[in-house]
């Protein structure tokens, strides 16, 4: 279980959600909770456009509010989703390192509460489950589809 780790309840990868199946794990924790790479990489991109929760943009998107994604040599990413306002301390093109300072706990975008929204996407595009990147086995064989 991921639980110890602070995964939210009904926060694991698979979850079953009104649009489908959860793609990512959502960790629990204080808004302003520094967030950090969790291997190196380079910035590929950044959104700063939202200041709370549930705020659309010009275009209409909210899901996943202020967000960094990293892509890393394998050619998978690690996006960081929900990011507090103000916080994001990396650029596009940036190099991170594992445990680079990327900004911290928000509750941006379509957000019930202060979570980080952790995904891992495969070099063709497909999520995968978090936990096994992250080095735990996971309960069951669930499948997410990219929405």
């Amino acid at each position: 279980s991921l639980r110890h780790l602070g995964v939210r309840r009904g926060g694991a990868y698979g979850a079953p959600r009104s649009y489908g199946r959860h793609t990512g794990i959502d960790f629990q924790a204080d808004e302003g909770t520094a967030v950090y790479s969790s291997r190196p990489g380079r910035v590929t991109f950044v959104d700063t456009r939202y200041t709370h929760a549930f705020m659309r943009t010009a275009a209409g998107h909210k899901g996943y509010g202020n967000r960094v994604i990293v892509e890393h040599p394998d050619g998978t990413e690690t996006w960081y989703c929900h990011l507090e306002p103000g916080s994001v301390q990396v650029k596009v093109g940036e190099v991170v390192t594992r445990d680079s300072h990327l900004g911290n706990v928000g509750d941006t975008g379509f957000s019930h509460g202060p979570h980080l929204h952790f995904m891992v996407i495969s070099e063709n595009g497909t999520p995968r489950n978090p936990a096994i990147a992250l080095g735990h086995t996971p309960p069951q064989n669930l499948h997410a589809k990219r929405h």
